[in-house]
Parts: structure tokens; C-alpha cells; sequence
């Protein structure tokens, strides 16, 4: 599987996210997710993606006075937030938002050939699941 095919791939399950309305995703899909930006965030090979962009779609501090890191956070801290917010799973409408930093990546940054064929053998079977609305 090529790195377009595992974005079209992706892009599927957050379409399916999309049009699943208020069926509950469960906490274990919310953590294989952020696994899944976890892993791609530390081994892509650029930068093209300002961790601004990332943290917008990623759960926030909770804190509202402060520096810039205080109340936005960083990167590295609010994908380990992502578990701490979903206890009991989360709509779709949250796990598509979380996707879309998965688009994003796969879209726009680059990986090591290896690795991508490592994540493509680990998660394409449970990202297939997932984008026929097993979650």
C-alpha cells in the first residue's frame, strides 16, 4: 500500500465519520487514532505542516490565561490529551476532526518508505474496519 492509497484509505474513514450522525465511537477506535498521529507526527521526514495546524484540531489545555504554550499547549502534549478527553469514547464529529490531522500528514508531509509499509500493514485492516462503520 502506497502513501496515496493509505490517504484515500483515511479519508474514507473520516467520510464514514462524517455520515454516521450520533453513533458513539468507541474509546478504543479514539485510541488507536491517536496512536496513529502520534506515530506518523514523530517520523515524518519535513516540516511542512506548522504544529499551529496541529493544534487546532487536537484538544486544548483547558486553560485560558497564560502564555501561548500554557493555553494552546504543544504538539507532543495534546496528542496525549486525546485519551485524557475521551474517557468514554466520542461522537464522530470529534474522531473525524482528529482525522483530519491524519489527512493532513499523509497529504502533505513525507515518510520513510520502510515505516510506511510498517503502518499500512498495522492499521490499514483496523482503518478498514472503521470505514465500514466498525468503531
Amino acid at each position: 500500500m502506497t502513501q496515496e492509497q493509505l490517504l484515500e484509505l483515511v479519508k474514507k474513514v473520516s467520510e464514514t465519520f462524517s455520515n454516521s450522525g450520533s453513533t458513539k465511537v468507541t474509546r478504543d477506535t479514539i485510541l488507536f487514532i491517536q496512536d496513529m498521529i502520534r506515530e506518523l507526527y514523530e517520523k515524518r521526514l519535513t516540516n511542512k505542516i506548522s504544529n499551529d495546524s496541529f493544534i487546532g484540531n487536537l484538544p486544548r489545555t483547558g486553560r485560558v490565561e497564560g502564555a501561548y504554550k500554557d493555553v494552546i499547549g504543544i504538539v507532543e502534549s495534546a496528542i496525549e490529551r486525546i485519551s485524557e478527553n475521551y474517557l468514554n469514547g466520542a461522537y464522530p464529529n470529534n474522531a473525524e476532526i482528529l482525522m483530519k490531522n491524519i489527512e493532513n500528514m499523509l497529504s502533505k508531509e513525507d515518510f520513510d518508505t520502510v515505516f510506511l509499509e510498517n503502518i499500512c500493514k498495522n492499521k490499514s485492516q483496523k482503518l478498514t474496519e472503521i470505514s465500514k462503520g466498525n468503531f
